[in-house]
């Protein structure tokens, strides 16, 4: 395993694993979610994705809204038309070693994000896919050997001609999600459909798995997957 670099502090996604300083890598459970915007009034869901949402972190000052009609807190988010929009999307391939192991056994995760995004009048609408190939000898276990904790966070960003510009982000909790692969290692899934309102800026969708594994006090690492294009 080797040592990543500093995460860069503006909205440039990185090209390979880069470190994002953090405290004893003691297992902490998910902080609650921050409370989101009032939205407009639409019917409770109680069912497997709001337990799920639940879990959902949110990180900055400018948040998400998640539309698919999943529950936030005691908060029902818009539902988007989303067979109404025509999604542009991009998919990339990276192999991840398992920073926690150093024995003989095969440890490298084979990940494979696809962001997508799709345009709305003044709104962007952003999700993604997370598929992974992991050693078998992964299954069946929490992954709470390899991991302290494990996150996927999707950003809307601006391209600019500097470091872009992230106009929103959120952070989803998936270390459950990845320890929910089949007897094989192989497992797929989804962020909810979000939204953010830009305005007349062009905008487009990008993701990172956000890793943090045990025993090798380096933190969160941050490895970053290629963005789509704007609209």
């Amino acid at each position: 395993m080797a040592d990543g670099s500093s995460c860069p502090t503006s909205g440039t996604t990185p090209t390979g694993p880069c470190v994002e300083p953090s405290g004893p890598t003691t297992r902490v459970a998910p902080a609650a979610a921050e409370p989101w915007p009032a939205a407009a009034p639409v019917s409770l869901l109680a069912d497997s994705v709001a337990v799920r949402a639940a879990r959902t972190e949110s990180f900055g000052a400018v948040s998400l809204a998640l539309v698919d009609a999943s529950v936030v807190g005691a908060t029902v988010l818009t539902a988007a038309p989303a067979s109404a929009l025509s999604w542009e999307c991009d998919s990339t391939s990276r192999t991840i070693d398992d920073a926690s192991y150093s024995g003989p056994a095969g440890d490298n995760w084979d990940f494979t994000v696809k962001n997508c995004v799709a345009r709305s009048g003044g709104y962007v609408y952003s999700k993604a896919k997370v598929t992974w190939d992991a050693p078998p000898w992964y299954a069946g276990t929490e992954l709470s050997n390899p991991f302290d904790s494990a996150y996927f966070r999707l950003y809307v960003k601006h391209a600019d001609a500097g470091a872009d510009t992230v106009l929103g982000k959120k952070t989803f909790y998936i270390q459950d999600n990845l320890a929910a692969m089949n007897g094989a290692g192989n497992g797929s899934w989804t962020t909810s459909t979000a939204k953010k309102y830009v305005g007349g800026k062009s905008a487009y969708a990008d993701g990172a798995l956000k890793l943090n594994w045990s025993n090798d006090g380096k933190g969160l690492r941050h490895y970053g997957f290629s963005g789509t294009r704007s609209v």
